[in-house]
């Protein structure tokens, strides 16, 4: 999946496996990565990310709408 923050555009590579606590994610239809900071549930997680003002977010989502991001490469 590539997507483009700014001038820069990336490839990202989504990998299948358990979300753990410091994982980074998205939402599967796309958006901004996010940190996972707490698993509250088997299906519930914590998220946290920087908007684009430099604001700190955080929302708790159902896991079944996320990838997780193996890794973040630069184009």
């Amino acid at each position: 999946m590539n997507f483009a923050s700014g001038s820069e555009e990336y490839e990202i590579i989504m990998e299948e496996k358990e979300i753990v606590p410091g994982d980074v994610v998205q939402i599967k239809s796309g958006g901004e990565l996010m940190t996972v900071s707490e698993v509250i549930e088997d299906n519930l997680v914590r998220v946290t990310w920087m908007d684009k003002n430099g604001e700190i977010r955080r929302i708790t989502l159902l896991k079944h709408v996320l990838h997780h991001v193996d890794q973040v490469i630069s184009l």
